[in-house]
């Protein structure tokens, strides 16, 4: 029994990629969706034609179509496209890092900026912060000194020792 006409072309377009790797059995799937493709604006062509004609035509485009030199054309076709598709998948990829990449630097130099400049509200609120930071602690270093002094022991007598000054008393 005779094959379908685009069983045909599917034999020799998938039979030499039967068992190779994932891209080859991609770039057959295009070059068999051009067949169909091609067999399609074939047939559009003839719709002015009678039946019996238009199926006679078909049958001859689908035997010249299936041809070893017609499938290495759609072959060719196929990988170009393929190819095509990969540069464009993969330069799209380098621009999305890149954005991703400045993006990222973008923000991390607005944060800078902001926390740089700050506004005058935070800046006196900073500012009140240290003073009542600076005024506790002096208060704890004189309530030190005067508990100190009440035990008996005198701190500017210790501090000429430890600077090493004698006899200044």
């Amino acid at each position: 029994m005779d094959h379908a006409p685009n069983l045909r072309a599917y034999e020799k377009i998938f039979g030499s990629v039967a068992g190779k790797n994932p891209a080859e059995r991609l770039r057959a799937l295009i070059s068999l969706g051009l067949y169909h493709e091609a067999e399609c604006a074939y047939a559009r062509n003839l719709s002015s034609t009678t039946r019996s004609e238009a199926a006679r035509r078909l049958a001859i485009f689908n035997e010249a179509a299936s041809t070893t030199e017609a499938i290495g054309k759609l072959d060719s076709e196929a990988q170009q496209l393929f190819d095509g598709y990969s540069r464009d998948l993969i330069e799209s990829a380098q621009r999305d890092s890149i954005s991703s990449v400045v993006e990222a630097a973008e923000s991390a130099v607005d944060a800078a900026v902001h926390a740089v400049h700050r506004s005058p509200r935070q800046f006196w609120s900073g500012v009140q912060e240290a003073v009542t930071g600076a005024f506790i602690y002096s208060l704890l270093l004189i309530g030190a000194s005067i508990i100190i002094n009440r035990l008996g022991i005198d701190l500017l007598e210790v501090y000429k020792s430890v600077a090493g000054i004698k006899g200044a008393g």
